[in-house]
């Protein structure tokens, strides 16, 4: 289960009346430039992408979502259209939920408010360090880095990726990641198949890989501190621990 709406069904059991479980494909758009989003996205074995226009005219990964949050939540924003879209990077279920039903419960409930305050933070700290790994660190350690917040996100250590869609989210050429994948893959890390990654040995990513990803995931527990019924303690520091489903 998604563990945002996880917390907010705590706070409001009768909001699980309003969801649908959706099936969301890899490169889906779910949400588009300049436009207000309908419905809120809580992901659920996908990883969500939001992308910015980089100079070169391709979109490229700002921040990134799965099982620890949700996408499309503009009820607390004062302009609710903002020049970012919203892309589906990994292939998975996501339960959808309308936009003026969350709008509602946060208009009610003050613990929802902090709540959706919180993840605000969260967002806010993963963008800036996704922001000086993407200018300060090696490509192989981008990668790697890509691949283990992915596999923290998704609960999984298949991802539904191709090597075009890591390529667009880090904004380089896919040739390039490709080598970096073949280099991972002898080194005993991971195994590639057809449009999917297969995290073998997480302990192998995170020796050789930078601080980022721990960075942002200690911050999510320390925001977190309390995390529901059906997440371990010390999930966000332990990426290796995740078992495959």
């Amino acid at each position: 289960m998604n563990q945002m709406l996880s917390r907010l069904l705590e706070i409001d059991p009768s909001l699980r009346n309003s969801t649908e479980r959706v099936w969301l494909k890899g490169s889906q758009l779910i949400h588009h430039t300049d436009r207000e989003a309908d419905h809120v996205f809580f992901p659920e074995g996908c990883v969500l992408a939001m992308t910015a226009k980089n100079g070169r005219g391709k979109w490229t990964d700002v921040w990134l979502s799965g099982r620890e949050g949700l996408f499309g939540a503009t009820a607390l924003l004062v302009d609710v259209r903002y020049p970012f879209r919203s892309q589906v990077r990994a292939s998975g279920h996501a339960w959808r939920l309308k936009q003026s039903v969350l709008t509602g419960l946060l208009q009610q409930s003050a613990a929802s408010r902090n709540l959706m305050q919180r993840y605000s933070n969260f967002v806010l700290v993963q963008t800036a360090q996704i922001g000086l790994c993407n200018a300060a660190h090696a490509l192989d350690e981008r990668i790697r880095r890509y691949l283990l917040f992915a596999h923290w996100l998704s609960g999984s250590r298949h991802l539904e990726f191709t090597h075009l869609r890591i390529a667009d989210g880090l904004g380089v050429h896919r040739p390039s990641v490709t080598r970096c994948l073949h280099r991972l893959e002898d080194g005993g890390g991971l195994s590639l198949g057809r449009s999917r990654i297969s995290i073998d040995d997480g302990s192998k990513l995170e020796s050789a890989t930078c601080p980022c990803c721990k960075t942002v995931l200690a911050h999510y527990e320390r925001l977190f501190a309390a995390p529901s019924p059906s997440t371990a303690s010390n999930e966000a520091v332990a990426l290796s621990s995740l078992e495959a489903p």
